[in-house]
Formats: C-alpha cells, sequence, structure tokens
C-alpha cells in the first residue's frame, strides 16, 4: 500500500520469514507472472527484499481492481511477517497462512483528513464476490486484487464475501491522535470476525501510552474495560455499547498495566504507537517513535509457542531498536522460555514482567529487545502466550503480531472462561449455570461427531457438535475432556479442576421489613448451609463494591422503600455472582400526617351552643393505618392538656372562656402526630365595657356588634342606643343584659351598678407645718390614696393612713384623699400652709456690779 505518497521504486518492501525446520519457500508475482524460490535453514529467518520491478508489482496506490499480489508457499510450516519502509514512515505486519482466512471482515484503521486510507481484499479463489456494507463491490479471481484508496475515515466498514480472502489496511501517513505529530504509515492484515474472541489484555510498550480501538460485529453489543479512557478526537463513539459498525477509541498506559477489556459479544481490537510529542509518552518523547498499529487477540487464540525476528531495513532507515512483547498468564508468567536460533530454551532478559490491569491482572507482559538481526526467537509457554513485536526509531516505529498467533492456533475450551489449560490443577467458582466453549474447531460440511464433550468419563451426547453450551457441576474435582475428530484422526484435550459452588439467593435467609418514615431498620441475614460465612451487602445486583461485611446491619434514616442486596462465601461457597444475590427490601410507610382540624362555625356560643371539629380538606394519611384519636385544649396555645376524648371528632359546648384545640393522632406503629395547632376555636367573646359601673355614668357596651341589648330592670341601668347604659340607680344585686342578636347567639351578661363611696373627714395635728418639720394627716376610710397639687410638700408612701407631711418651701398646698368603689370615686381635701421658722428676738444682758 500508499506509504506517504511515495512511489514504489523509493519505498523498502521486506518479507521475513521465520521456520524452525529446514523448508523450500516459493514467491509468486501475479502481476508480473514472476516465480522465485530459495531454501531457509532450520531455527532461522530469512529476510527477503523485493527489487524495483517486484516493488512496482505489488505496490497499491489507487482504487480498483489489479494483479499485484504476492504469493507465498512453503514445504513447512513458516512464520511470514511483511514490512513496508520509507525514512521516518514506517510499519509492519503479519500475514496469516489460507487456512485462517475468512469471509467476514471489518476495517480498523485511523484517518486523517489530509491523508489517504486504504483497504486491500486479495482472493484465494476464483469468482469471489466482495461486498461492501452489504453491496456488491468487485468479483475477483485468486490472486486478484481489489483496494478501496479514500480520504475519509473508513472504520468500522463491514467487507464479506463469497468465499475466504485475505484482507490488509493501508495508511498512507497517520497521526495518532490526529493533534499529535507526527505522522506515520500504518499497515496491518487484519484476522477475519470467525477469530474474534470477548477477552482481551492489552499491553502497552516502553514508550509508556497508545491509543486502543474497538469495533463491534453485532448490534447491541456491551463492552465493559479496565485501564482504559474513552476518547472522542478520533471520531469513535462516546460509549461502550456498540452496534454492529460502530468503533469506541481509548487511551490506555503502562503505569497502570495496560487494559482489560470483555464484551458480551466478539469484537475485534486493535492498538496504536501514538506521535511521537505525545504529552504522556515515558521513552523518546519528541525523538523516538510515531504511530504504528497492530491488532490484538483475544484470550481465547492463546497459543503455546510463537516464533518472531526483527525487521532490519537494509538502507535509508532510523529504526535502531527492536523488540518482542510476550503476554502470559501471570501464574505461569516465568515459565516462559525462549530459544534463539540453534541455542537452547532461556528464560527472558532484558525486562520484567508487568502485571495487567484489573481482571487483567490475571496476565502478564515482558519487553524484551532483540538484539541478533539473523536468528529466530522461538517463544513458548505451558500455559500459553501472545508474541508482539515492535521496533523504535527517530520518528520510525513499526508495531505487529507475530503471525504464529494465528497460525498455531489450536482447538481448546474453556469452563466459564477459564482456558482448559490455565484451568488444569486449579479451583474455581462456578454459578448454578456453568458455561462450556470449544474454539479453534472448523466443522467438515455435512460431518457429524467431530466434537464431542465428557464430564468425568460421561458423555454429554446432547451437546455433541455443539460449539458453546451451559451445564452444571457440583461441589468437588470433575475432569472436563473434548474430543475433536478430523478428517485423519481425534484429538482430546483435557483438564481436570476442583470446583466449588457460587451462592445463590436462596442459600441466604433474611427477612423484608417494613419501617416508618425516617426512621432506621435492624437488618440481619443468616446462610446455615455455608461455614465459616462471610457476608457483604451492596447497593444494587451490579454493584462491586460492598459497603458493609456483618451478618447485621443497621440502616440509615430512610424516607423511602429500599432494597439491599448481600452476598454469602465461606468454606464451601464461593461469592454469589452479581445479579444472583439476596435482596432484603425495606419497606418505608408514607409519613404520618394528622390532617387539619376545622370547626364547622368561627365562633362558639357562650355557654350555650355546640361546636363540631372534624376533619377538614386535609384527611390523615399515612403511617400504618391503624390509627387512635386523643384531643388537648389549651388557654394559651402553648400548654396543652389532655382532655380525654378519644374519638376522631369533638363536640365543644358550654364554653365560658376563649381556647385552643388541637388532635393528637397516634399510630400503632409510627407514633404521634398533631394537628395544625395554628387553628384555634373559641367562644364569642364578653363584649369590651365594664362589668360594673357608677350611677350617672355611661359607657359604650358592645361597639363591634349590631346586637340588641335589653335591661331586665331600667330603674337601675339605661340602654342607650344598643351601644351604651347608663347608671341611674346604686344597687348590690347584679342584673341580667341579653344580646339578643349579635351571631345567633343569646348571651347573658352580669352587671353592677357601684354606689359611691363616702369617705371620713381629714384630721390633722395641726393645719400650719413649718418648713422642714413634719405633721400627720389622718383619714379613717381604708382603702384610697393620698395626692398633692404642687410640690411645697413631701410624703413617702401616697398609700399610707395617716400619711406623714413635710413641710419643702414656704406656701399653700391641698392635700387630697381619694376612695374608689369599682371606678365611683370620692375626693376629700385638706389645705395645709407651710411657713419658716421664726429668728430669735435680740436679748441685752448687762452686767450688775
Amino acid at each position: 500500500g500508499n506509504n506517504f505518497g511515495q512511489g514504489s521504486s523509493v519505498v523498502t518492501l521486506q518479507v521475513r520469514i521465520v521456520s524452525q525446520k529446514a523448508t523450500t519457500v516459493k514467491l509468486t508475482f501475479k502481476d508480473i507472472n514472476r516465480d522465485t524460490t530459495f531454501n531457509i535453514p532450520a531455527n532461522s529467518v530469512y529476510t527477503y527484499n523485493l527489487n524495483t520491478v517486484e516493488k512496482a508489482a505489488v505496490y497499491l496506490t489507487a482504487t480498483g481492481t489489479s494483479n499485484k499480489s504476492l504469493r507465498i508457499q512453503s514445504t513447512e510450516e513458516i512464520s511470514v511477517y511483511a514490512l513496508n519502509q520509507y525514512i521516518n514512515t514506517t510499519d509492519a505486519t503479519f500475514i496469516l497462512p489460507v487456512d485462517v482466512l475468512g469471509t467476514d471482515y471489518y476495517q480498523l484503521s485511523y484517518n486523517h483528513v489530509n491523508d489517504y486510507e486504504f483497504y486491500a481484499v486479495i482472493a484465494t479463489e476464483d469468482n469471489t464476490t466482495i461486498y461492501e456494507n452489504n453491496a456488491s463491490t468487485v468479483t475477483l479471481q485468486s490472486g486478484e486484487v481489489y483496494s478501496l484508496y479514500t480520504n475519509a475515515d473508513i472504520t468500522g466498514y463491514h467487507i464479506t464475501s463469497n468465499k475466504p480472502v485475505a484482507y490488509f489496511v493501508i495508511r498512507t501517513c497517520a497521526p495518532i491522535p490526529a493533534n499529535i505529530t507526527a505522522c506515520d504509515h500504518l499497515y496491518e492484515q487484519m484476522t477475519p470476525v470467525s477469530s474474534w474472541g470477548k477477552i482481551f489484555v492489552i499491553p502497552v510498550t516502553k514508550r509508556g501510552v497508545e491509543r486502543v480501538r474497538i469495533v463491534a460485529s453485532q448490534d447491541g453489543t456491551i463492552i465493559t474495560q479496565t485501564g482504559g479512557v474513552i476518547k472522542i478526537d478520533g471520531g469513535g463513539k462516546n460509549s461502550l455499547n456498540l452496534d454492529r459498525g460502530e468503533f469506541v477509541e481509548m487511551e490506555i498506559y503502562l503505569d497502570s498495566g495496560g487494559c482489560y477489556i470483555s464484551s458480551d459479544k466478539p469484537v475485534g481490537v486493535a492498538s496504536y504507537l501514538v506521535g511521537m510529542n505525545h504529552p504522556e509518552l515515558k521513552y523518546g518523547k519528541g525523538t523516538v517513535g510515531d504511530p504504528a498499529l497492530t491488532v490484538i487477540p483475544p484470550i481465547e487464540q492463546m497459543v503455546f509457542s510463537a516464533d518472531i525476528a526483527p525487521f532490519i531495513p537494509s538502507i535509508g532507515t532510523a529504526l535502531t531498536e527492536h523488540y518482542v512483547m510476550v503476554i502470559t498468564p501471570t501464574t505461569t508468567c516465568n515459565q516462559t522460555t525462549v530459544t534463539i536460533g540453534n541455542g537452547s530454551p532461556t528464560s527472558l532478559s532484558g525486562g520484567s514482567w508487568i502485571a495487567g490491569n484489573g481482571l487483567g491482572a490475571a496476565y502478564s507482559f515482558y519487553t524484551m529487545p532483540l538484539t541478533s538481526a539473523t536468528d529466530a526467537y522461538h517463544f513458548s509457554n505451558p500455559n500459553g502466550l501472545f508474541v508482539m513485536g515492535f521496533g523504535l526509531g527517530e520518528r520510525e516505529t513499526y508495531y505487529y503480531l507475530s503471525g504464529a498467533a494465528m497460525r498455531t492456533l489450536e482447538a481448546s475450551f474453556t469452563v466459564d472462561d477459564n482456558h482448559y489449560q490455565t484451568l488444569n490443577g486449579q479451583t474455581i467458582c462456578v454459578g448454578s449455570a456453568v458455561n462450556f466453549r470449544a474454539s479453534g474447531i472448523s466443522p467438515e460440511a455435512g460431518v457429524t461427531g467431530y466434537l464431542k464433550w465428557y464430564i468425568d468419563e460421561i458423555e454429554q451426547t446432547s451437546q455433541t457438535d455443539v460449539l458453546q453450551w451451559t451445564g452444571s457441576l457440583t461441589n468437588g474435582e470433575h475432569t472436563v475432556r473434548i474430543d475433536v475428530t478430523d478428517k485423519c484422526r481425534t484429538y482430546s484435550f483435557e483438564t481436570t479442576f476442583e470446583v466449588i459452588n457460587r451462592a445463590v439467593a436462596s442459600d441466604i435467609t433474611a427477612k423484608d421489613t417494613t419501617i416508618c418514615y425516617n426512621t432506621t431498620a435492624n437488618l440481619t441475614i443468616s446462610a446455615p448451609n455455608v461455614t465459616n460465612s462471610n457476608y457483604k451487602w451492596y447497593s444494587s445486583q451490579t454493584a462491586t463494591t460492598p459497603f458493609h461485611t456483618e451478618a447485621s446491619y443497621t440502616t440509615s434514616h430512610l424516607t423511602a422503600d429500599t432494597t439491599f442486596y448481600v452476598s454469602v462465601s465461606g468454606d464451601n461457597y464461593c461469592e454469589n455472582d452479581t445479579g444472583k444475590r439476596k435482596a432484603v427490601t425495606v419497606s418505608v410507610y408514607a409519613p404520618l400526617e394528622a390532617g387539619f382540624i376545622s370547626p364547622t362555625e368561627s365562633r362558639h356560643c357562650y355557654r350555650v351552643s355546640t361546636l363540631n371539629i372534624d376533619l377538614g380538606t386535609y384527611p390523615l394519611s399515612g403511617g400504618s393505618g391503624n390509627y387512635f384519636y386523643q384531643w388537648e385544649s389549651s388557654t394559651d396555645g402553648i400548654q396543652w392538656q389532655d382532655i380525654g376524648i378519644p374519638t376522631q371528632t369533638y363536640n365543644i359546648s358550654g364554653l365560658t372562656e376563649t381556647k385552643y384545640y388541637r388532635r393528637a393522632v397516634v399510630d400503632a406503629v409510627c407514633g404521634t402526630v398533631y394537628s395544625d395547632i395554628d387553628t384555634v376555636y373559641y367562644v364569642r367573646a364578653i363584649p369590651y365595657f365594664l362589668t360594673e359601673i357608677c350611677p350617672g355614668l355611661t359607657v359604650r357596651i358592645s361597639p363591634s356588634t349590631n346586637g340588641l341589648w335589653e335591661s331586665s330592670d331600667p330603674s337601675i341601668m339605661e340602654v342607650v342606643n344598643n351601644n351604651s347604659i347608663v347608671g341611674i340607680n346604686p344597687c348590690a344585686a347584679k342584673l341580667t343584659f341579653y344580646d339578643s342578636l349579635a351571631g345567633g347567639c343569646n348571651t347573658p351578661i352580669d352587671i353592677k351598678v357601684n354606689a359611691y363611696p363616702v369617705p371620713d373627714e381629714i384630721t390633722a395635728s395641726a393645719k400650719v407645718v413649718c418648713i422642714g418639720k413634719t405633721i400627720e394627716l389622718s383619714n379613717t376610710t381604708s382603702g384610697g390614696r393620698w395626692t398633692k397639687n404642687n410640690d411645697n410638700i413631701s410624703f413617702d408612701n401616697p398609700q399610707a393612713n395617716p400619711v406623714k407631711v413635710t413641710g419643702e418651701t414656704k406656701g399653700n398646698s391641698f392635700v387630697t384623699y381619694t376612695v374608689s368603689n369599682f371606678g365611683c370615686q370620692t375626693k376629700r381635701t385638706f389645705r395645709l400652709k407651710v411657713i419658716p421658722d421664726s429668728p430669735p428676738s435680740k436679748i441685752i444682758i448687762g452686767i450688775e456690779r
């Protein structure tokens, strides 16, 4: 494919072939009808650099059909890699053997609007029809190539065919991300959808940061991941829920152990080296490396051995560093060995193991320098591995998956996504439904019995030729085996492991409960069949972090129905799967509301009428609904007293004073609440006037009513215009007046006419008092009060009788003694004169001789 817009004559096109056995290899260039044959020794790597004519015979520069393909055949199995290199812009890919090619692919590239993107399809059989997004595009013969050359981002394009094809993605020069310098060539053969999986561990090179794209082949694909950060600057979807042909882009980091991805449907994954000026680079920022592309295989495609060799371009390159990245199960990573050329297996050197992120910690990766340009590197691990290669130079990189990862893929199976080899000798937790899945099996059309399942040597006849099914396993040791039959023989794959069942909801005993609004609940659970129980409380069936780990739990104050989810584990049970926890529900009664009480009238007639107090428009509600009632009264609306009325309504009668009322509602479960105490129920107040008056005085009795007042004895009191009364004769007995019209009430009012009191005369020890001297004034009538008319006398206590009067200054003064009988007052007055003391007369004293 087109590299940086350069012609075929200036690029380096190189094929690297690794073989463990001595083999003869034949290259066929269809466009020029040329064959080339050469021999490769055992345990070696062979580099074939295409000459100018050969480069022109395979170099694609435009949309359309051509014969620009290279066919590679060998007498023994080999690993093949291809390099497209121009100074500062390079990439490489594995080359898949024909027997693993497919008919269903998706584009996974990286676009930039200023450059161009390709896909290229090579037919392996005559009359191969190519479909682009379900539309028939072209029909090819064996060895023919169809390529699409566009400046649009076609990641997610769906390319299918009626016969197996080889499918490549090509990018002239892509910056990754789009705003980071510099761009570089992308070149990778894509794996068919039939080889996609659901679990991926994505390592990160020593550069420290990469981009990842995930594309879906089915609608409603749900992806979960740990370690990645979604990015939308590449134009992908800002979501991990994808439909067919949609993709999401993420950034992953070496410091966090790369990225772990799982999905409910198979997905395709590609990893991209980023531009040299990416701010998160840990190695060679601004100088070393640039974008490159590799596909990432699923864990289901893990193999036991793989071969690789570094690319060493012969001219015009800045590539100086070459590495291999090995991914293996963490538990057996130290069993990984490497054989260089004809040497002996040794442990890996020059790097260190890095555990993956999250669930991906079950796998670790190791970056090892490739220092020999002429030797093949053979990596192996008894529990499986992946091998990836990359090279770095100034502004230049390549990145690819070892071809052996696809070529040597053999039949295998998983139990609950545990690879059978990894599972051997281990203990696993399983739920009530156990998933069994076989992979790497290609049945012959019309052939039956090619796949048989055995559990503990018992054939599962109903699962014959079934690649994926669901069964069950009890606690204890089990052996699972598959027999796979091809044209030649039957292969058996077996594993033995210990099973501990996962607890399910029914293993936990718990009771739902009901509480009152804004109170707490005390919840207790148990698991009688689980020994040494450990409990975990979650906020939902899918929550990952428990908030409580005891058998008993006291909730916070709850105001709404709340469900908690509990799991258990112990010596004989693993923790419940998400979605199978025990639900414990706390139902919360609605808030207890006492309702508003409202009278049928706005007042109560004095002593006579009856007033009903009942529910108004806001009825009582909430609580358990089992209510009791208690009426209370108050004279001030603050201090309340139970009046012993246990009914929903209350009839008031015979009141003689203003009162306030409220009703307590007692719920059998949720306690007591009170009606609105702002609501006041009162008797009609006595009109404003004095209940005792004096003869001859007029008093206003009811300025705010229009009632008709009546007197029982007009000789004692007289009604004036129904608004006032006049006292006529004093009378010791009270007379009754009636408010016969006001408000419909006939209210009796008792009124008394008092006589004026007659105080005794004032007596005094003298009528004249000297300044500074004191005399006494006295009145025998009690209950009075002394007053003075000016300041030339003083007395300390006006209530005293007798009162002591002191002269202050010269002059005349009037002292008054006032006696009152409920406003009927009588006064006695005494005149007092204040004089100064007289000076002494002259005295002549003579002396007698």
